[in-house]
């Protein structure tokens, strides 16, 4: 795949938000799944059609523009792909097009449909052009014609608005945009709905929807690396309630969790989560809601420090010392034995606890460096290794250098 981008000019700031060309060819289907960006998609391709689905369709279209929406679609292709993808604001679309923006809102439309010859004759121009660089600056040159002689223009009110909400990324109330532009709530919903082509409660929950799944897959192009964040983290950044809100936002516009959402992008990705925590106690049970393991997990590490071999089963040493208890009968005060560490790690309401059908289990005995008579790990790796479901267990030392200290398996 050839990717190139450009910078849009500044005599397009506030209309074009990103500029790219691209080619690419395939000699089997390629479908991507295209969820919503809170902008208006301008394709410019000179190649064979692309099958829409989802956004109006299906329909097959060479050269389109994709209106501003709530919902998630897909595109598919076989053979060759060429052409610029441009990115517009809802509002810049509107000036381009001279029309409100709820015109072409939630369609898929043919460029020689939209009746702007200038724009129907690009996709032509730009195929018979020799390099990215003249072709961005046919494409710039036409796009700041079409503005110069546009007669459209929002209300000043309504791009206040959506100015607001884009750089807020959608976290602003409509009754603080109704104050400040002056406007009942009533005439701006209806106003910015019109223009922009969403009502402005729908347009800020796409927003901040986009910027959620920018944190989780910064950048643009076919280059994307997936970023060094949690997904907790994301939803606290982004003001969803908590992790499940923002995984129901990622379904109804996605059709995808945040994590089959990475896992689409980046298919040969090892996604790491973190299912609960131990309070910085070596060893615990976990409780009712606890681990958080995702359906499509693939592998499970319960983690328990080699240190607590040896201590007293008690508050200071353990987290829910009462839980353990109950899992392996061993009374509160007891001193913690192999036997112990085994029969929670390997319970199903234990280290099991939550584990997707046809996931790996493989326990890791963190800080084995630390002692000196490693007979009572060994023990519980073999204790451990008596349960089906355990793969293996690693002895290990993640501090170290060399945090693999030894591989037991059957």
């Amino acid at each position: 795949m050839t990717y190139a981008a450009a910078h849009p000019p500044a005599s397009l700031r506030g209309i074009v938000t990103g500029l790219a060309g691209y080619a690419e060819h395939a000699t089997t289907p390629v479908v991507r799944r295209e969820g919503p960006t809170g902008g208006v998609t301008l394709i410019l391709a000179w190649g064979g059609p692309l099958l829409v689905e989802g956004f109006g369709g299906p329909a097959r279209h060479g050269a389109f523009l994709a209106g501003v929406d709530d919902v998630w679609g897909t595109t598919s292709f076989t053979g060759h792909q060429a052409g610029v993808q441009v990115d517009l604001t809802p509002l810049g679309a509107a000036r381009l097009l001279g029309r409100d923006g709820a015109e072409v809102a939630h369609l898929v439309t043919a460029l020689d449909l939209l009746d702007v010859p200038a724009l129907a004759a690009l996709p032509e121009h730009l195929a018979a052009t020799p390099t990215w660089e003249a072709r961005f600056a046919l494409v710039t040159t036409t796009l700041t014609g079409l503005l110069a002689r546009s007669a459209f223009r929002p209300d000043p009110e309504v791009a206040h608005a959506w100015r607001r909400l884009a750089a807020a990324r959608g976290r602003v109330p409509v009754a603080e945009l109704a104050t400040e532009t002056g406007w009942s709530r009533r005439h701006l919903l209806a106003r910015f709905h019109r223009q922009v082509g969403l009502p402005p409660t729908v347009a800020g929950r796409v927003l901040r929807f986009r910027h959620a799944s920018t944190l989780l897959v910064p950048g643009r192009g076919p280059d994307r690396v997936p970023a060094d964040v949690r997904i907790a983290d994301v939803a606290a950044a982004c003001g969803y309630a908590d992790h499940s809100h923002l995984v129901r936002e990622f379904r109804d516009l996605t059709g995808w969790t945040p994590r089959e959402y990475l896992r689409a992008w980046f298919p040969d990705a090892c996604l790491l989560n973190e299912a609960d925590g131990s309070r910085m106690r070596p060893f615990k049970a976990p409780a009712g809601h606890e681990p958080v393991i995702p359906p499509e997990t693939t592998l499970v590490v319960p983690v328990v420090g080699a240190d607590v071999l040896g201590r007293t089963l008690d508050d200071d040493h353990v987290h829910r010392p009462q839980l353990i208890s109950a899992l392996t009968g061993a009374p509160l005060g007891s001193v913690i034995t192999p036997a112990i560490v085994a029969g929670v790690l390997a319970h199903p309401d234990g280290g099991r606890k939550g584990v997707p059908a046809g996931a790996r289990v493989i326990v890791v005995i963190n800080k084995v460096d630390a002692l000196a008579d490693r007979a009572p790990v060994h023990e519980t790796a073999e204790r451990l290794l008596r349960e089906p479901a355990i793969r293996a267990v690693v002895l290990a030392a993640v501090r170290a250098e060399k945090p693999v200290l030894e591989v037991c398996a059957r």
